[in-house]
């Protein structure tokens, strides 16, 4: 019987090219920013029609806030709208960084119970918070997306969301997120504990009821997105 052991794993992938089942795969790989750009301009007539552009995601990609910054310019060099979706965890520096080569920021607050937020994400609040405001004050536009998670979303804290947002001057709008349980299966491949005691899915209407609440702050609101 073969035991895997998920801690002792280097990710150097191995295992995956002595696999004879293929069982064992490598997700991922390396890539240059000039790899990404190429993959980039292949939907640059769809971007010219629809004015999209690229968005940097994960994962977090603040984590690789070096070689996120270079994407970053180097698309902006080619007049192509960037946008970073972000939990905003990261060294006041790092981020305003960031954001000076960002045309747009979608950004995460998940709970405002501080207590509960480091409980669910292993993380204080406040920096998200103070770097909320940060990233307000800079040029890009921000819109925040609140995740409507089983046991963490309560009406008080979208409440006290509310009032938050309300108080900051030039948030672009605000999108609700119904829960998924997409990662639960990724937790499973890598031996990672599924903490959410609930976790079904999320009502279509308590998305609307979350969205009408948020409303009465004056924010536009989407469902999605």
């Amino acid at each position: 019987r073969v035991a895997l052991d998920p801690g002792r794993c280097r990710r150097h992938g191995a295992c995956a090219d002595v696999c004879p089942s293929e069982a064992r795969r490598l997700v991922g790989r390396t890539v240059t920013v000039p790899d990404i750009l190429a993959e980039v301009e292949k939907d640059r007539l769809y971007f010219d029609e629809s004015g999209g552009g690229v968005t940097f995601s994960g994962g977090e990609p603040l984590l690789q806030w070096e070689f996120l910054v270079a994407a970053l310019k180097a698309c902006g060099e080619r007049d192509l709208h960037r946008a970073v979706d972000t939990t905003g965890y990261a060294s006041p520096e790092v981020l305003l960084e960031v954001a000076e080569h960002t045309d747009l920021f979608l950004y995460d607050i998940k709970t405002m119970d501080p207590v509960l937020h480091e409980r669910a994400t292993g993380v204080p609040l406040r920096p998200i918070l103070d770097n909320l405001v940060r990233v307000i004050g800079s040029r890009a536009r921000v819109r925040v997306r609140i995740p409507l998670i089983p046991g963490v979303t309560t009406d008080a804290s979208l409440d006290r969301t509310g009032a938050f947002l309300a108080t900051l001057p030039g948030v672009d709008g605000v999108n609700v997120l119904p829960y998924h349980r997409s990662a639960r299966e990724k937790h499973a491949r890598f031996g990672v504990p599924w903490r959410l005691e609930a976790d079904d899915d999320l009502p279509q209407e308590r998305a609307a009821e979350a969205a009408a609440l948020l409303e009465r702050y004056d924010l536009q609101v989407t469902i999605g997105g």
